[in-house]
């Protein structure tokens, strides 16, 4: 029967052998006869120097991580930015993509950084778990609303985030559902337990300032906004959220970053689904639907007379130039040599055969026709007026509810009848 070491060691005590004779504690056989003790009486037990050894902790090289991640990132975004650009996808089944693909990338990303997470071993939660949970919540909410205000004072419209807005701009509920998952899950575990839960934990015994700035900043970098007003904007979020790492754990933190992505969310999804807008610029004005917004500048029009950007990031455009000599007024005419090839396409677009026809519109009658500009589709619209040619770019970007916006749109376009520039 098994006793335990130290049990045996305090009961020890003189024994006396069947010989006779009496052996001191701790013998192992009786000197006499070379019998062993009884059952039950210690025997010698050799104890060797206390080892001092110290917990094992191991090196999370934190910064480096968060780069390798980053760089994934930059990786995965250039791919997608790639097969939009050479024409392979339009811009809404590459949002599609990008957000599946998004899932997969932070399923990959959790993978990765939870080792170290376990590592670090961040506090998840500092006081009471309610308490933080609320608290975080409601800073992320009130982050959002400040963000919100100055965007709109700044732009004149409730300006959403881009991203958010090609995410929700379809209106239906299955992109609603993906963007909360993606935005409001997703997002705020991954990020808030690779830049905080890692990286500032880890730097944190370093210096808490340092632990501040370096992963707030490394969080700007993952967002891949690589401007100042952008960096600058990340950064301020990352110390925030840092901040309520700090003070109440990760979990915090996390409610803190899910609240305000929600909120944007909130924002694109009454945007996308609100009431119609008329926009108005250089005396072009057209009434749009929910989820139009107007935009200064777009990359395939120089000095656009008026631009808005739509759903599943689809293009409304009004430019104007001189009517070429030597045209005419004849409509049909032109629709004829549209088809038939006369007049050359601009660079880096075709013409769909034989879709040219005359249409009518309360802006005047036009020349309309389909075409396909750097690997997308597009509908052209050709209007004579006032001495003006005015042509009308439709980038569906192959978003079903653009496709059913535009007609409406046009229908509703207005033209200057005078042109000052």
């Amino acid at each position: 029967m098994s006793t335990d070491l130290e049990e045996l060691l305090t009961s020890a005590d003189d024994w006396t052998c069947e010989c006779g004779r009496v052996n001191a504690a701790g013998l192992s056989l009786c000197p006499h006869c070379g019998r062993v003790p009884p059952r039950g009486v210690a025997r010698q037990v050799s104890v060797g120097p206390t080892r001092h050894t110290q917990t094992y902790k191991p090196k999370v090289r934190s910064i480096r991580l968060a780069l390798i991640v980053i760089g994934l990132g930059v990786v995965f975004q250039i791919v997608v930015a790639v097969l939009v650009a050479t024409g392979h996808w339009e811009t809404n089944k590459a949002i599609n993509v990008g957000i599946w693909g998004g899932f997969i990338f932070y399923a990959v990303v959790l993978t990765v950084v939870a080792p170290s997470a376990l590592a670090t071993r961040p506090r998840w939660v500092v006081g009471n778990p309610q308490t933080g949970a609320l608290l975080g919540a409601e800073v992320g909410f009130g982050i959002a609303v400040v963000v919100i205000a100055l965007q709109w004072a700044a732009t004149g419209q409730p300006a959403t985030d881009s991203f958010i807005t090609s995410i929700v701009s379809e209106a239906t509920v299955t992109r609603v559902l993906i963007a909360v998952g993606y935005l409001c899950v997703a997002a705020p575990v991954v990020e808030e337990l690779l830049f905080r839960g890692v990286v500032a934990e880890s730097l944190r015994a370093q210096s808490t300032r340092k632990a501040l700035f370096v992963s707030a900043f490394l969080f700007a970098l993952w967002h891949l906004h690589l401007t100042p007003y952008y960096l600058v904007y990340y950064t301020l979020m990352g110390l925030i959220f840092c901040g309520v790492y700090f003070r109440r754990g990760l979990r915090a933190s996390m409610c803190a970053h899910a609240a305000f992505n929600g909120t944007l969310v909130v924002l694109a999804v009454l945007v996308a689904v609100g009431p119609g807008h008329v926009f108005e610029s250089h005396g072009v004005s057209v009434r749009a639907p929910g989820g139009w917004q107007k935009v200064e500048l777009v990359e395939t029009v120089r000095n656009p007379d008026l631009a808005l950007e739509g759903p599943g990031g689809a293009i409304f455009v009004v430019h104007h130039d001189l009517l070429p000599p030597n045209i005419g007024l004849d409509l049909q005419d032109i629709a004829n040599g549209v088809n038939g090839s006369a007049f050359p396409s601009p660079q880096g677009s075709t013409i769909t055969p034989n879709s040219a026809r005359v249409v009518t519109y309360p802006a005047g009658q036009a020349v309309e026709f389909s075409a396909v500009s750097d690997g997308h589709a597009d509908e052209v619209l050709l209007l004579p007026s006032g001495g003006q040619l005015w042509e009308i770019d439709v980038l569906t970007a192959g978003s079903r509810r653009a496709k059913g916006d535009y007609p409406g749109m046009l229908q509703s376009l207005q033209l200057p009848t005078a042109v000052t520039s």
